[in-house]
């Protein structure tokens, strides 16, 4: 992984490349899987979009499967992507062969005995990116809606001047919550258009599918 990393870092696709035609054959299939969710996870940007996407392809290429389940909180690759949130990696995925309906498990890495006790937490087990998409959308609103810093203290008069060249001075406390919001915001929007999306594709939530759509796209944990 450390070479990856370097190899990422510089954006050095063709030392990446010449890489992994090395040491691909060291790999299993779980452990190839792995490696990429790994690195999408830690180094993923949209302004480095493109190489990511020849870097996505080298392993498309070698037939790494995209449906999988892992033992992080976001478990599959489209979730992943929905968190950031991120529409051109999300599409990038679905693109090379994630299906819009996969089915995750949340538990899938959990012991009987654990899995027994999140079932009866109430926890749900399975999900589908819909599932996901709708879940951190709400978790965004919710934020985005409730909760603001203690800034009441300060006034207009206080907080705000503006100079001769009308360039606006406030205090960086304040500065911080508006530029929270705005990414905040980001998010909601971005997470909206991804759902919008997802129902114009026919995505659907685990507990409206049928038994058969549930076994067609159940989770293939990674080792």
């Amino acid at each position: 992984m450390e070479k990856f990393i370097e190899y990422i870092e510089n954006k050095d696709y063709n030392g990446l490349k010449q890489h992994w035609l090395r040491e691909k054959g060291n790999y299993t299939d779980c452990d190839k899987q792995k490696l990429l969710y790994n690195i999408f996870l830690s180094f993923y940007k949209d302004k480095e979009y493109a190489f990511f996407r020849k870097l996505l392809k080298l392993f498309t290429d070698d037939k790494v499967n995209l449906n999988f389940s892992t033992d992080d909180y976001y478990c599959t690759l489209l979730s992943l992507a929905i968190s950031m949130p991120s529409k051109i990696l999300f599409n990038l995925f679905l693109e090379h062969g994630a299906k819009i309906n996969f089915v995750g498990d949340k538990f899938a890495f959990e012991n009987e005995e654990s899995i027994k006790k999140e079932l009866e937490s109430g926890t749900e087990r399975y999900f589908t990116c819909m599932d996901f998409a709708n879940e951190i959308w709400g978790d965004y609103f919710i934020l985005f809606h409730h909760w603001r810093p203690d800034i009441d203290k300060y006034s207009s008069e206080q907080s705000i001047a503006i100079d001769d060249k009308e360039m606006v001075t406030l205090p960086l406390r304040e500065l911080v919550y508006y530029m929270e919001q705005a990414n905040e915001l980001h998010d909601i929007i971005i997470t909206g258009e991804i759902i919008d999306e997802l129902e114009r594709n026919g995505a659907k939530r685990y507990d409206t599918m049928t038994a058969a759509e549930r076994k067609r796209n159940m989770s293939k944990k990674m080792a």
